[in-house]
């Protein structure tokens, strides 16, 4: 039960700081590495925020217009 609570806790931390710096500075766009690669998701980690979360494809936002859709690969 107080592991559950303090990944809540973390998380609504997470939420709050992000939604901080959207409201100052515009969108929060932060490099991450994928780490794993499913049917219809994928795992990254983003090291700013030491954080590790699956992202579900179909429930990105896509706007092909958008100058932050570039990416890089590495070997």
């Amino acid at each position: 039960m107080a592991k559950l609570a303090q990944e809540q806790s973390a998380h609504l931390y997470l939420c709050l700081m992000i939604s901080d710096l959207t409201q100052r500075y515009g969108p929060v766009v932060r490099q991450a590495k994928v780490v794993g690669i499913l049917d219809a998701a994928f795992d990254v980690i983003v090291p700013e925020f030491g954080i590790e979360k699956r992202v579900h494809i179909d429930q990105i936002p896509i706007d092909v217009s958008s100058p932050y859709l570039a990416c890089r690969v590495e070997d």
